[in-house]
């Protein structure tokens, strides 16, 4: 990888990296030789007071730079990328952009004097602040050699809500809500538990970073679901060809009386507020997807790791099932490069019209 600062060439250590598999894929989300110094709780707690502070004393000059940047490359000032630190999982990291969009992306001149000073840096606050990064641990994880680690090419642009306040947004908005979910929440799980199996349903999903994380749901298929699904495409060519191309099949078999309303109306999903309120998720993304099915996105897989997944997002309000695979990708990445809060309002609203008028799922 080429690097200016290195003549040309941007030195790369070499790591060991253990595979970890999901649902019959391949995932490089872990590495080998990670140490702790401090426990986690403590490391968390310091973690935050610092950031806070970092935060609180270089919030004007992060204003100032800000809006310089606006004002030079008329474009979003904040910038996402996806790092693959030496003995750690791939993290997701925050900074001031110096480059100008185009091509060739040339670097312009407040961009020159932030990379000169290390200051296009001083959002990686927010990242520690986020739980993405640590001050403690290895040394490779502290944000001051964070550019020794291994970067993707791409940077995605983010604005200011998306980076910072969309996830308070989240959480402000799943605190208000909670009475409602919780009582929606326990009444589905004692209904699904009826039949004797589990009343929810876990399964692993690609994060932002490329984090793994169980994603919730109540569950809406029968108990031997994997089996039915496996019998059933193996005599049927149409239905396997159809679970290859969209990943679902129209007439799922595998689907309980109940699962069909829960799908239709996505209260099945009301337990992934939880992933919400735990930072795996937030409540307007792109749509959750398992690591082999990551695959497919292929080079846009980076706009997909630089933002959380949502529980619902411009897909599910677009179409959803009406539309192609090819078309569900090319969404998720027109909604990371787009964040804005009235658009997430937006999609909130026709979520919620959608569940109403029972087209989902």
């Amino acid at each position: 990888m080429k690097h200016s600062r290195f003549n040309g060439i941007y030195p790369l250590p070499s790591t060991k990296i253990e595979e970890v598999t999901a649902d019959g894929g391949h995932y490089s989300g872990r590495v080998s030789g990670h140490y702790e110094i401090l426990p986690k709780g403590l490391q968390r707690v310091l973690n935050s007071a610092l950031s806070l502070l970092g935060i609180v004393i270089t919030f004007p000059l992060m204003v100032m730079i800000y809006a310089a940047l606006r004002i030079e490359c008329r474009e979003p000032a904040l910038v996402v990328r996806v790092v693959r630190p030496p003995s750690m999982p791939p993290v997701t990291v925050l900074k001031f952009r110096v480059r100008k969009a185009g091509s060739p992306r040339r670097i312009s001149k407040v961009g020159q004097f932030l990379a000169d000073t290390g200051l296009d840096r001083l959002p990686y606050l927010f990242s520690v602040l986020n739980g993405d990064l640590s001050f403690f641990g290895n040394a490779s994880s502290s944000p001051r050699s964070i550019g020794h680690f291994r970067t993707s090419r791409a940077e995605v642009p983010l604005s200011l809500y998306a980076s910072v306040f969309k996830r308070t947004l989240d959480v402000a908005l799943v605190i208000l809500a909670g009475p409602m979910i919780l009582i929606v929440v326990g009444t589905l799980y004692l209904v699904v538990r009826a039949d004797g199996g589990s009343g929810f349903f876990g399964q692993r999903r690609v994060g932002r970073g490329g984090k793994e994380f169980l994603c919730w749901k109540i569950r809406t298929m029968q108990v031997n679901a994997a089996q039915m699904l496996e019998e059933h495409l193996q005599s049927n060519p149409d239905a396997a060809r159809e679970w290859e191309e969209n990943r679902k099949l129209a007439d799922d078999p595998r689907i309980t009386k109940i699962g069909k309303i829960l799908r239709k109306t996505s209260l099945d999903e009301f337990p992934q507020f939880w992933n919400v309120l735990r930072g795996d998720m937030s409540i307007v993304g792109p749509r959750p997807v398992p690591a082999d099915e990551l695959l497919k996105y292929e080079e846009k897989d980076v706009f997909y790791k630089a933002v959380r997944p949502g529980i619902t997002g411009l897909w599910q309000v677009s179409g959803r099932n009406e539309i192609s695979y090819e078309e569900r990708v090319t969404l998720d990445l027109t909604y990371t490069t787009s964040i804005s809060f009235l658009g997430d309002m937006k999609i909130i609203l026709k979520t919620i019209d959608s569940m109403l008028k029972r087209t989902g799922g």
